[in-house]
């Protein structure tokens, strides 16, 4: 999972997400430290915008759908808001939280 390592929403985001997540199932990183050969400059700059999440052969997730893969990896049961209607709504609620991570960062320990 890489994150927004300069952002204390998102920073908090992955504390929680880390305290959650008891079988290791997740690697979290800061997309700004990370050494992930598969982090291309692309990838990078994609990430100071939105979540992204890695799968093991390579393809990745952003956004809306990357919380649906991160929770899932929590033992979530929320596979079935990777489908229609569901994964248009999830994206819809994710942007304007992304968009406001600076505002909401004072309602969370830094």
């Amino acid at each position: 999972m890489l994150y927004d390592g300069e952002c204390p929403f998102c920073r908090a985001c992955a504390r929680w997400v880390a305290r959650r997540d008891r079988r290791n199932r997740l690697a979290l990183e800061p997309y700004q430290e990370t050494g992930d050969p598969r982090v291309t400059a692309q990838l990078r700059q994609a990430c100071q915008s939105a979540l992204h999440v890695i799968h093991p052969g390579g393809e990745v997730d952003r956004a809306g759908r990357a919380v649906v893969v991160v929770l899932a990896s929590l033992g979530w049961p929320v596979g079935w808001l990777r489908h229609r209607p569901f994964a248009w709504l999830i994206e819809a609620g994710y942007w304007p939280i992304a968009r406001n991570r600076g505002r909401l960062s004072r309602f969370v320990h830094a």
